[in-house]
């Protein structure tokens, strides 16, 4: 043990004090030596597991106070249960098919409204995603005027977003695709301030499901690096298109890219020059994610790509009109994760069901753009 090497202050320390001492070592192997760690592995009761309750659940709980119909609903549920009305107790919170009731309280109403608009999550969404957005979490009566009006007012959402309005003419959309990731849409978003040295965003987007990628990128760059970042960004996770639509952008039309996909196997498509709305669908995401990004970075437009993943994030958990979900639970089969708050267990689904349902929802998925 004196000819080991000493190689911190710790061990010169002990080694000084050992030397005091007139002893000798002997081993013993850790079979043996049932001693030395007999404290370490004793046995010892749990006599109690502390919980945490989140802050926000006992604001709520407070609500019921001064709200006559939680206070008859506590009186009711505390005595029996009734499965009919759609009400259950838990752990002192009311809570309607599984959602959390709040009492009439519209401070604590809009706190909540705030939170699931005016945050990253919430990305400062219209008025039917913000909607739908917390009405898979929470239960009031006249919710959905609740979050109207506080939308409406929202002061941020009125400094950065434009006003959108529908384009007259027969639309003629482009064939629904069989399959998720099998036909998507590219496009540059150029023209952003220098944002920790990038200043373009490439965005990807899946025609069926609607889920999107946005990837910073900064100029300059060429066609065979773009090549590089799909293959890092998207083919990693979702495999190679059959089809790809783009602009008519110098990447698109390089020979090297046509190369590159043709060899792949992938279709290229071109939209019609001067004529963006040919490709619309990845023109309104390039509007969505510009008025994320003015809202959450709108004191510190430098800082936009900070805000890009959550940008990402925000888009792909939006509820979306012509899907009725999200692009996230179209694409997975099942809701996106919210907020970390004591959920409610439910019934484990068997594998099989599961299976028949992610079949079944992508056959309503194809109904709804139809009809879209």
């Amino acid at each position: 043990m004196t000819k080991q090497k000493l190689t911190e202050s710790i061990q010169h320390k002990l080694m000084l004090r050992l030397l005091q001492y007139d002893y000798s070592i002997e081993y013993k192997k850790g079979v043996d030596n049932k001693a030395a760690d007999a404290l370490s592995k004793m046995d010892h009761s749990c006599h109690a597991i502390p919980t945490v309750t989140p802050l926000w659940i006992t604001e709520v709980a407070k609500t019921y106070a001064a709200d006559p119909q939680c206070q008859q609903l506590l009186t009711q549920l505390a005595i029996i249960a009734d499965p009919t009305s759609g009400y259950s107790l838990h752990s002192g919170v009311l809570r309607y098919k599984g959602r959390i009731h709040v009492g009439a309280d519209t401070t604590v109403q809009n706190k909540i409204i705030s939170s699931l608009h005016s945050s990253a999550i919430g990305g400062h969404s219209g008025i039917a995603a913000t909607y739908q957005r917390i009405k898979k979490l929470f239960h009031w009566l006249g919710i959905k005027k609740s979050v109207e009006v506080f939308v409406n007012e929202c002061a941020t959402c009125q400094r950065a977003k434009g006003e959108h309005c529908h384009y007259p003419g027969l639309l003629n959309p482009l064939p629904i695709p069989d399959m998720a990731w099998e036909h998507i849409t590219m496009d540059f978003v150029e023209g952003l301030p220098k944002s920790n040295g990038k200043d373009v965003v490439l965005v990807v987007v899946d025609r069926l499901s609607k889920y999107v990628h946005f990837i910073a990128l900064s100029h300059p760059f060429t066609a065979k690096q773009i090549a590089n970042i799909f293959m890092d960004n998207v083919f990693k996770l979702h495999g190679l298109p059959k089809v790809m639509i783009s602009d008519r952008d110098r990447v698109f039309t390089s020979d090297f890219w046509q190369e590159v996909f043709k060899t792949l196997k992938v279709t290229l498509r071109l939209s019609s020059a001067y004529h963006p709305q040919s490709d619309g669908q990845t023109e309104r995401v390039n509007q969505c994610m510009e008025s994320y990004l003015r809202c959450m970075a709108f004191s510190e437009p430098k800082r936009w790509s900070f805000w890009l993943p959550l940008a990402e994030w925000w888009y792909n958990t939006s509820f979306h009109t012509s899907l009725k979900l999200t692009p996230f639970q179209a694409l997975y089969g099942f809701p996106p994760p919210m907020i970390n708050e004591v959920a409610v267990p439910g019934p484990d689904s068997p594998a099989a069901d599961f299976l028949t349902e992610k079949q079944n929802m992508i056959t309503r998925l194809k109904e709804n753009l139809a009809h879209a």
